[in-house]
């Protein structure tokens, strides 16, 4: 079963993640592959152009065959979703071409998903990445954040997302997971 966790910068997909590894819950993991980009290019997270949303989308599908092959629970953080709401913000003439390009994913007719909800708070006092321009970094990635639940509709997976407020803290958000895991494997 594959699984991706998505919401907007700070919401705290990275440290479920980890901790669902940490249990021995998912047997595949996959980091935002954009976070990735932007540690190696040192690039600004707004000013990307329509070659990088291909690169980064080519990156996904490329790991998507490899979580296709996977057996137990996969879980990649982002994913399509979130990258294509990272589109619809920097890039927004880009959306359809990007969507159509997403939507050959393997995956995307069997994943689940959840989506975490956090406020422009929250991100202003858990961002590390952004320390330096809190303020961008909360305007910039609350438009990111507003637009997942477009792009989880436009990918077709709205039936199978779930959505989480974080304001229970990690470990309430955690065990919802897992509990999410659970029901869905029945």
């Amino acid at each position: 079963m594959f699984m991706f966790i998505c919401g907007p910068h700070a919401s705290g997909k990275t440290s479920v993640l980890r901790a669902l590894e940490r249990d021995n819950v998912i047997t595949g993991c996959g980091y935002e592959i954009g976070k990735e980009i932007f540690y190696r290019d040192k690039g600004i997270p707004d000013k990307r152009d329509e070659a990088f949303e291909i690169e980064l989308t080519k990156m996904e599908l490329e790991r998507d065959m490899i979580f296709a092959g996977l057996q137990g629970v996969s879980m990649s953080e982002t994913w399509h979703p979130g990258n294509l709401a990272y589109v619809a913000v920097r890039n927004p003439d880009s959306f359809s071409r990007l969507l159509g390009i997403m939507k050959t994913s393997p995956l995307i007719d069997s994943a689940w998903g959840i989506r975490l909800l956090t406020t422009p708070q929250q991100m202003h006092e858990r961002t590390k990445t952004f320390s330096d321009n809190k303020d961008w970094a909360v305007d910039f990635h609350s438009r990111v954040g507003d637009m997942i639940e477009e792009c989880i509709n436009a990918l077709g997976l709205a039936s199978r997302t779930v959505t989480l407020d974080t304001m229970g803290g990690l470990d309430y958000v955690v065990e919802r997971v897992k509990e999410i895991i659970r029901d869905i494997q029945g």
